[in-house]
């Protein structure tokens, strides 16, 4: 992760981990912003994106998409730069505050900062009610992959912990297999942020849960 962006970063991961509701606001350029949405997947989140849908800002269209995704608290709202790109979608998004605040999400609204300039001198009825922002600048590719990896690494934690203080002796050879799999990765990840001694701890692990796993076939 950039040293530049790692704040933004923490910004977003905070919210996500910590937010019911409301509006907060990412400013990142428009080649970043799929890639940040992409980089906090999961079974919580979900993405609209108006680079794609060519369409400017309509609460009908996002109401409706909104209500689709019951299952997802956190939704992803990519590249307003192009729906508020006149006076008049700008002034619709303004007065579409409560009416999106009634939907109970979680609504991150990435946008250039152009377009959060814009937003914050003629749209303060929606924009007084962000609660936080993240301000990214722009990134070459290789340093985003590194903050993915990182990123990785912090939903691999807890597994981690787990498969780490697995018994071998005691734990059935099918989930034992499962665990070596994963730990497996866990490690390449280790290996691409360039940590050798963490890495070298994991495949210990690794090892001896294959070590344990060719005496049991022995033995069954």
């Amino acid at each position: 992760m950039t040293s530049d962006n790692a704040e933004a970063y923490d910004i977003i991961h905070y919210v996500i981990d910590n937010a019911t509701m409301g509006f907060f606001v990412a400013v990142a350029p428009s080649p970043m912003q799929n890639r940040i949405a992409n980089l906090y997947t999961s079974r919580r989140t979900a993405v609209y994106n108006y680079s794609e849908l060519k369409q400017k800002f309509s609460y009908s269209d996002l109401s409706l998409w909104a209500d689709s995704q019951a299952d997802r608290d956190i939704l992803f709202i990519l590249n307003m730069e192009n729906a508020l790109s006149n006076d008049e979608s700008l002034a619709s998004f303004n007065m579409s505050r409560d009416l999106l605040a009634k939907k109970n999400k979680v609504w991150i609204f990435l946008m250039t900062k152009e377009t959060e300039y814009r937003l914050s001198t003629f749209a303060h009825d929606i924009y007084s009610c962000v609660k936080l922002k993240a301000y990214f600048t722009e990134e070459q590719l290789e340093d985003f992959e590194s903050a993915e990896t990182h990123e990785r690494l912090k939903q691999y934690r807890e597994i981690e912990e787990r498969y780490m203080a697995l018994p071998l002796e005691d734990t059935p050879h099918n989930q034992l297999l499962s665990a070596a799999i994963t730990l497996s990765t866990i490690a390449e990840l280790y290996d691409k942020c360039a940590d050798k001694h963490n890495a070298a701890r994991v495949r210990k692990k690794v090892n001896d849960i294959k070590f344990t796993v060719q005496v049991m076939s022995i033995t069954l």
